[in-house]
């Protein structure tokens, strides 16, 4: 078998007002309930897993907004994204919120970027025992700090 994706919308401004300062707005749209799953032959079909895709998924929005800029040859930046839960049930996932800060240095013969990263979304998370019992939302919480150094020969 092989996996359609549904059609994606993307759309994005970014405006440079200055040689030091640049911003940026992206916006994508998915439907994620438009996916499909396709046999390669014609002995089973999947009709049925196809039928649970499009009850179980939802359209999918992301929105995302930068700012960075320039002084002399340092630079920096900032950022921020929102994504909602593409899940028919909303009420097991959040959206995504995402946040991120960086810095970099470029000269000639080099650059050197340094970037923090955080990731934040919550869950409904269910205890069984053998029935299910209780249910509590849990904050996932991911932060990543990225170094780049690149040169030139």
């Amino acid at each position: 078998y092989y996996y359609i994706k549904p059609q994606r919308v993307d759309l994005g401004i970014g405006i440079i007002p200055s040689k030091k300062l640049a911003i940026g707005l992206d916006y994508t749209f998915i439907d994620n309930s438009e996916s499909k799953f396709v046999a390669n032959n014609s002995s089973y079909s999947l009709e049925s897993i196809n039928e649970n895709v499009s009850s179980q998924l939802n359209e999918m929005h992301q929105i995302r907004a930068g700012i960075e800029t320039r002084i002399k040859n340092f630079y920096i930046r900032a950022g921020g994204s929102y994504t909602t839960d593409s899940y028919e049930t909303s009420d097991v996932f959040s959206g995504l919120q995402g946040t991120s800060i960086g810095f970099g240095f470029n000269k000639a013969d080099g650059r050197f970027d340094l970037a923090l990263q955080n990731l934040q979304r919550y869950e409904r998370v269910y205890d069984y025992a053998p029935v299910e019992t209780s249910s509590e939302r849990r904050s996932i919480n991911e932060t990543k700090l990225a170094a780049t150094w690149t040169w030139r020969f």
